[in-house]
C-alpha cells in the first residue's frame, strides 16, 4: 500500500514507471493510513494485479494513521538512535548504483 500511495503522491508525474520517494510514502500515508498485510500483502510483481486500493484497503487503512515525524540528517546518528528508542523504527532511503544487481559472489562488480 505504501509503494502504491508513493507513487500517487511523489514528485514524478504520472505513475507509469517504477520506483517512487519516501516523500510520497509518507504523504500517502499521512493523508489515507496503512492497510495491514493481511488485507494487502506484499507479493513481488503483482502490484497492478492485485485491484489496487479498495474500500476494504482503504478502511483498515484508518485504523494505521501516521503519527508524528521528522526527517533526520544522514549524519544525525544520535537523532536516528532516538528515533529507533522512542518508536521501534527508521525509515531510510538511498540511492544504488546501476551495478548493484552484477555483484559476483565474493562480492565484486565485474
Amino acid at each position: 500500500m505504501l509503494y502504491d500511495l508513493a507513487r500517487r503522491y511523489d514528485e514524478w508525474p504520472g505513475e507509469n514507471y517504477d520506483g517512487s520517494s519516501a516523500r510520497g510514502a509518507m504523504k500517502g500515508w499521512h493523508k489515507h493510513g496503512v492497510c495491514s498485510d493481511s488485507v494487502w500483502p506484499y507479493k513481488p510483481g503483482q502490484r497492478q494485479k492485485d485491484g489496487g486500493l479498495s474500500e476494504t484497503r482503504a478502511a483498515d487503512a484508518l485504523k494505521r494513521p501516521l503519527g508524528a515525524y521528522v526527517r533526520v540528517h544522514h549524519k544525525a546518528l544520535v537523532a536516528m538512535h532516538a528515533a529507533i528508542a522512542e518508536v521501534g523504527i527508521l525509515y531510510a532511503t538511498s540511492t544504488v548504483d546501476e551495478g548493484w544487481q552484477n555483484v559476483g559472489a565474493n562480492g565484486v562488480i565485474p
